[in-house]
């Protein structure tokens, strides 16, 4: 996933609405490294359904301080069982909950992990995995993506999108599911346009 400004982005888009976009260039208006940083967090925390920030931006003699507080917690994402689009998470099936009883029972995983405790059972590759892959600022474009890399991508790949695996635990081949979790909730792009709005008002 990426958050992208190439003229036709997000950004721009901005820019002119509310004032000329050569002006915004020529005083350096565009977003810098740590602005792009503290949005993609922010795209993280939304994504898992986690802390939401209220992110204050000031813009004073060209420079740009940020300041961030909690805010809640997003409505959507891993956590809340429900995808970015407000479609819930279908709830795990009878063999999966099986597999997880007798992991419990044989000290695998914790006894509480229950049929809500969807896509955190390989939470160090989803959950955990998610991170800031890169930032990159130019003159006129920001770029930040975020997203998983190695073995954390093959699972989340798999687990966004479903797909038929083979059990570990009994050989057998099950269908999973999408339950999907990339993408960006509507909440978390309407907190992203009020950091802008801050900035470029």
């Amino acid at each position: 996933m990426k958050l992208i400004d190439n003229s036709g982005g997000f950004w721009t888009n901005l820019i002119v609405r509310r004032k000329n976009a050569d002006l915004a260039i020529s005083q350096n208006l565009l977003p810098n490294s740590q602005m792009m940083r503290v949005v993609a967090n922010e795209a993280i925390s939304s994504i898992k359904g986690s802390t939401k920030h209220k992110i204050i931006a000031k813009l004073t003699n060209g420079e740009l301080t940020l300041q961030s507080s909690t805010n809640g917690e997003y409505s959507y994402g891993i956590k809340k069982r429900i995808s970015p689009d407000g479609t819930p998470y279908e709830r795990l099936s009878n063999t999966t909950l099986r597999m997880r009883k007798w992991k419990a029972e044989h000290g695998e995983i914790p006894s509480a992990r229950g049929a809500d405790y969807i896509l955190r059972e390989t939470s160090k590759h989803i959950y955990n995995g998610l991170k800031v892959l890169s930032v990159k600022i130019g003159r006129k474009n920001a770029y930040a993506e975020i997203g998983w890399t190695g073995e954390d991508e093959t699972i989340a790949k798999i687990q966004d999108g479903g797909d038929t695996i083979t059990e570990h635990w009994s050989g057998q081949e099950v269908v999973l599911p999408p339950r999907p979790f990339r993408g960006f909730q509507q909440e978390f792009i309407d907190n992203f346009f009020n950091i802008l709005n801050q900035v470029y008002k």
